[in-house]
């Protein structure tokens, strides 16, 4: 139990030190208008980081039991949403590969003739 508590600070603190959106509108916050507006800028973030998570728990909570009654349903409907999506994805790449080299022709373009 112990390791996995490890484990999950670990993975929470590579997240927390990725730079995205967030992280950028807090640096400019600071370079604008001080540290201290920054660090409520974070604080703030992070609160509202904690509140979607606890958000997402509760719901998951109360959702799950409902879940596990339909298990089997739920892996055959997922499983076959899988599959569609990956004879979409098979679908659509040649149909796009065949358009591409089109798009690329034009005068002068002497490149297999």
């Amino acid at each position: 139990m112990a390791g996995a508590i490890w484990k999950a600070l670990l993975f929470g603190a590579v997240l927390a030190g990725s730079i995205g959106p967030v992280a950028l509108l807090i640096f400019g916050t600071a370079a604008n208008r001080g540290l201290a507006a920054g660090a409520f800028a974070a604080a703030g973030a992070a609160l509202a980081d904690l509140v979607y998570a606890l958000a997402a728990f509760m719901v998951g909570a109360l959702v799950l039991p409902l879940l596990a009654a339909h298990e089997t349903g739920v892996r055959i409907a997922s499983a076959s949403m899988l599959v569609a999506l990956g004879v979409l994805m098979l679908l659509r790449r040649p149909a796009e590969a065949a358009a591409a080299p089109a798009q690329g022709r034009g005068r002068g373009n002497a490149v297999g003739h």
